[in-house]
């Protein structure tokens, strides 16, 4: 089975055996360039995906953190507008107790 595998050129029944056992080097060393190239193109293949998928979760976060932050932003401006408006509220019913008794 192995034996098919071999090219033409090392089936060759008239190969002697120093020629066999360097043709066959040279195939095999070939092969295994071969495979090797390939193993580096999908190890350069994993780590632009891993830059990538660092890349894609670090924007994540900073839009999850500016996310959070806008809404801590917006919760303050609510707070502070209460406030405000208790604070006028109660200035109003200091000045004139009686005009500002609907004011709740």
């Amino acid at each position: 089975m192995a034996w098919n595998a071999l090219p033409d050129d090392l089936q060759d029944p008239s190969l002697s055996a120093d020629n066999f056992r360097k043709t066959l080097k040279t195939h095999l060393f070939r092969n295994a360039l071969g495979r090797l190239a390939k193993l580096e193109a999908l190890l350069n293949a994993l780590y632009k995906f891993k830059t990538y998928l660092l890349t894609y979760l670090q924007y994540l976060l900073v839009n999850s953190f500016t996310y959070l932050v806008l809404l801590v932003i917006q919760n303050l401006q609510q707070q502070f507008h209460l406030l405000a408006l208790t604070v006028m509220t109660e200035q109003l019913r200091q000045t004139d107790p009686e005009s500002n008794k609907n004011i709740t």
